[in-house]
């Protein structure tokens, strides 16, 4: 929905985001999204153009899945939640490597909750 950069100073820079969606309830399982967070340039020394950011999203059920899913006896929670932090490493004008972590809580919005980690290679001549 939006994003605004909250700070600069020489290589320094911090934006901050936030995005919130809504779908009809009746049609769709998710009638609701919400995220916001945070991401940074160049606060680590040395390191200009290295990001980082953190992140929290929030997907709600619709009223109507979880009556659904109510009524056919199979438990559901109302959101999954997911907690990320990731890292950009700039090896090179044309070379870049991203790390990636999220803890999911309640995936699928069913008990429990799980760790996922990434590594991306990015490369543009």
């Amino acid at each position: 929905m939006g994003e605004s950069r909250l700070y600069r100073e020489g290589p320094r820079t911090l934006w901050a985001f936030l995005r919130v969606g809504v779908a009809h309830p009746r049609v769709n399982r998710f009638g609701a999204y919400t995220g916001g967070g945070f991401s940074g340039r160049g606060w680590v020394p040395g390191r200009p153009a290295d990001r980082m950011g953190l992140a929290v999203a929030a997907a709600h059920n619709s009223s109507a899945y979880r009556r659904l899913q109510r009524q056919q006896g199979t438990p559901v929670h109302r959101t999954e939640w997911v907690f990320e932090g990731t890292y950009l490493l700039a090896l090179s004008t044309a070379l870049r490597l991203q790390f990636d972590l999220q803890w999911v809580l309640h995936p699928d919005t069913r008990a429990g909750s799980v760790l996922v980690g990434g590594l991306r290679l990015l490369w543009s001549p």
